[in-house]
């Protein structure tokens, strides 16, 4: 989950290999969840930057895949601008889905 943030905020990979060692002392663990806890509120500051970042990819995956307007309007929160938790994570699904989609056709 915290390496999904870190990408998706588009953390550089200095900063991603501060977080990535495997001690699981009680210190250890305490910084990923404070860390966590902070990527969360940068999360919900850039929300609408996350949903359009979001939807740049899905419509560049889109068009790799020839999808027809009628395909592209049944996922109709796309283009929706009420941007919550909730339409990132739809925004999200849809992405991975995508992704799983396009690697299986190439």
């Amino acid at each position: 989950m915290i390496l999904q943030f870190f990408r998706r905020l588009e953390k550089p990979s200095s900063y991603i290999n501060q977080f990535t060692r495997h001690d699981l002392s009680h210190s250890w663990l305490e910084q990923l969840r404070e860390e966590l806890e902070s990527l969360e509120a940068e999360k919900k500051s850039k929300l609408k930057e996350l949903v359009e970042s979001c939807r740049v990819d899905i419509a560049k995956l889109w068009e790799k895949m020839y999808f027809s307007q009628k395909q592209r309007e049944a996922f109709h929160r796309y283009y929706s601008e009420n941007y919550n938790e909730e339409l990132l994570d739809d925004h999200e699904r849809i992405l991975k889905k995508l992704e799983e989609e396009y690697s299986q056709v190439r």
